[in-house]
């Protein structure tokens, strides 16, 4: 069959794009491993910070019994246990997630110099730090209050939700809910005034998406005092969550599909 000129243009013009198509494809899966990477040693370097925060007075002396593998193995195992309650708790979080973050943007920028790319990755690295900082903020201010109110005689109701393990957790959850909102609300200001003006794809949750940020529930968990969740090891997991969530920022890209519906 003979191919006139402008077809073997087109098929010259296919093979093109479907050769920079698989280099981006090889590109970005590339990217996404270099971005867990870092990920894991950012929130590797953030929980070794927060460690040492936590466990502020302990010694190797406590930890290495001479003699005694199997209590120095549980000691170890003890004292890489972070608390997640009060203040420190809280610093905890941020470190991680934020060292996650860093990590993964980074680490995944050795390779993805695309520009519109990096716009990207620091958009989904803001709202992941603020979905985690904001909400437990509200969370941990939520429980706080209710504690406090407690004690005032003509707020009955708030001493009722103290007592009460299940309504305490349901309301402290409220507080993450608000707090989503509000993080979500932040994240697309500094984001459309600051780090891209052209910023036109505004993140939402909808009531059906709030199963996917699971992620941000968790850590509110892990930081209850007393609350129906306390007693679950919820804690020991929060570190690999941080790492999930922390390598989809440095895997972000500009190429998604709301773009290549604009462009």
């Amino acid at each position: 069959m003979k191919i006139n000129n402008s077809e073997n243009k087109l098929y010259k013009n296919f093979d093109y794009t479907q050769k920079v198509k698989n280099e981006v494809i090889v590109r970005d899966k590339k990217t996404q491993k270099r971005a867990l990477i870092g990920s894991a040693i950012g929130t590797l370097l953030g929980f070794s910070v927060a460690l040492a925060i936590n466990k502020k007075g302990t010694t190797t002396q406590d930890i290495f019994v001479k003699g005694n593998v199997i209590k120095t193995l549980r000691n170890i195992y003890d004292y890489t246990d972070i608390d997640y309650e009060g203040l420190k708790g809280y610093f905890a979080m941020v470190l991680q997630s934020g060292g996650a973050v860093l990590g993964s943007i980074l680490a995944a920028k050795t390779i993805d110099k695309d520009k519109r790319n990096e716009k990207e990755k620091i958009k989904q690295g803001l709202f992941t730090v603020n979905n985690v900082a904001i909400p437990a903020a509200l969370a941990k201010l939520t429980e706080y209050g209710i504690e406090k109110l407690s004690d005032n005689k003509s707020l009955s109701v708030f001493k009722t939700i103290n007592n009460n393990k299940f309504l305490k957790s349901i309301t402290v959850l409220l507080g993450l809910a608000v707090g989503l909102g509000i993080s979500l609300s932040v994240s697309n200001t500094i984001n459309a005034s600051l780090i891209d003006k052209n910023h036109q794809n505004k993140k939402t949750i909808k009531p059906k998406d709030l199963l996917v940020h699971i992620d941000d529930v968790i850590p509110v968990l892990a930081s209850f005092k007393d609350g129906i969740f306390s007693k679950l090891p919820l804690g020991r997991i929060l570190p690999f969550i941080y790492c999930f969530i922390g390598a989809e920022s440095g895997a972000k890209n500009y190429y998604t599909k709301e773009h290549s519906q604009q462009h």
